[in-house]
């Protein structure tokens, strides 16, 4: 049986959001929820927070140790890097691929990705323009191959743009936009001071107050905005 890890990455350094992993979101930092949503994925065995060395990313090994969560602490520019040495860490045989700036991840979506994965024996599995919600399925090995294979700064960077491009090395399979009905390019992804007043908006409109966000009355708000 082949294990799985989500991997987050997160660090505080963000250039256009400073900080936004552990700003609060409806009484909880963003990160809190990402992984409270991931814990709800019966596919996924382990979760880890991948971070960096520097000393602005103490914060997020302290909230880890609060929230009693593994983490890694790896090279700040070099993603792809951490992520394989992350990999090392935890020992799984497949990786779900997890940005710290995306607190609607889709817990059934993300179930319906890794069964796939491993049942038709993909390298690496995603949704097209819509990682904010389900992540990215990798194989251990894959990802350690596409390290060994590039030295490209934006490969490094992105971690997997050298999986996609490489289909005659590796197995990719990539759903559609509309996969389960998600909302095509749904603005979900904290980049910007904007982008967090929406999400927070979303927030105050569909947060229980314990649990998490009800993805598809999200999805339905997005349809409706159109």
């Amino acid at each position: 049986m082949k294990t799985v890890c989500a991997i987050i990455q997160a660090r505080m350094g963000s250039t256009r959001l400073p900080g936004k992993v552990l700003k609060e979101l409806s009484g909880k930092p963003v990160l809190g929820h990402i992984i409270d949503r991931l814990q709800l994925c019966k596919h996924i065995d382990w979760i880890l927070v991948a971070t960096s060395t520097h000393v602005l990313d103490d914060q997020i090994v302290t909230f880890c140790k609060k929230y009693k969560t593994l983490f890694y602490r790896g090279d700040e520019d070099d993603v792809l890097k951490r992520y394989c040495a992350a990999v090392r860490e935890c020992g799984s045989d497949v990786i779900v691929r997890i940005t710290a700036d995306n607190c609607l991840i889709d817990p059934k979506i993300i179930d319906e990705m890794v069964k796939a994965h491993i049942n038709d024996s993909y390298d690496y599995t995603c949704i097209k323009n819509l990682s904010c919600v389900a992540g990215e399925v990798i194989n251990s090995e894959a990802l350690k191959k596409a390290s060994e294979l590039t030295q490209k700064a934006y490969d490094r960077e992105h971690v997997t743009p050298f999986l996609r491009e490489h289909p005659d090395l590796f197995k990719v399979k990539e759903l559609p936009e509309d996969f389960s009905g998600i909302p095509p390019k749904a603005p979900l992804t904290i980049d910007t001071p904007r982008d967090f007043e929406f999400i927070k908006k979303i927030y105050s409109l569909f947060y229980p107050g314990e649990g998490i966000v009800d993805n598809q009355k999200v999805y339905n708000y997005l349809n409706q905005l159109k």
